[in-house]
């Protein structure tokens, strides 16, 4: 295919699957002021081994979360909320044109998130 200014445009077959995310959590409140919450989800890749490429290095995921809220009055609350997100290594071997040979090599990737919110409510 080419571009109006005459460059050639390439295309790069990426062979995307559909997936289902599944996830369930749970919460536990121990007295009126406080509620405990666990989750955990499995998200399986997009992508696969042949055409996986460093824009989107995805691959297969467990996430983990733990959280709480604490009412302080009738109005005001506070949630406090971490996520680790387990991310299998990610391999990549594929060859994209017009370049010359293969890319090789993998992925490393996990990720943390903390979450601080105040709620008020008018």
């Amino acid at each position: 295919m080419t571009r109006p200014d005459g460059s050639q445009l390439t295309a790069f077959p990426f062979k995307w699957r559909s997936t289902v995310f599944l996830g369930a959590g749970a919460n536990y409140k121990p007295s009126e002021a406080w509620k405990i919450r666990a989750g955990l989800a499995y998200d399986p890749a997009v992508s696969n081994d042949e055409t996986r490429t460093p824009r989107l290095p995805d691959q297969r995921r467990v996430i983990v979360s733990v959280g709480a809220r604490y009412t302080a009055s009738r109005n005001d609350s506070l949630d406090l909320a971490y996520v680790h997100d387990f991310v299998k290594d990610a391999s990549v071997n594929n060859t994209a044109p017009p370049a010359p040979g293969n890319l090789v090599g993998s992925f490393k990737t996990s990720a943390d998130v903390l979450s601080v919110q105040y709620n008020h409510q008018f």
